[in-house]
């Protein structure tokens, strides 16, 4: 089951494939950093470290990322196809950032801001 293989890579990445479970997801209060991808392409794996590192560091603080499939979740149809990764940021059922390409830096600072964390602390 490629939804466990999944799992047992990047545990704390939710796979979202079904428009029901993004809609139950987006409101949840705390900090949704979304990897939006479409079948053809996949997830961005280049920042699963990135990720890992600062969801571990900062795990006392509400914050969820998601793998977001575009071809199968109806609110990211529109971003389907594309042939960059995009992330998008979501904080109380809004859209706060949204940052297209793999660009570590930029998507690590803006998590932090998110979270209120300054980038001191995180080391």
């Amino acid at each position: 089951d490629l939804q466990i293989m999944a799992n047992k890579q990047v545990e704390f990445q939710i796979y979202v494939t079904e428009s029901e479970k993004w809609e139950e997801l987006r409101e949840d209060p705390g900090l949704l950093v979304l990897d939006v991808h479409s079948d053809w392409c996949g997830p961005c794996k280049a920042l699963v470290p990135t990720f890992k590192r600062i969801y571990f560091d900062h795990s006392d603080k509400p914050l969820k990322f998601l793998v977001v499939n575009a071809d199968k979740v109806d609110s990211f149809r529109s971003l389907a196809g594309k042939s960059r990764p995009m992330f998008q940021l979501w904080k109380a059922g809004e859209i706060v950032d949204t940052i297209e390409g793999a660009n570590g830096p930029v998507l690590s600072k803006s998590i932090l801001t998110h979270l209120g964390v300054s980038e001191e602390k995180s080391g």
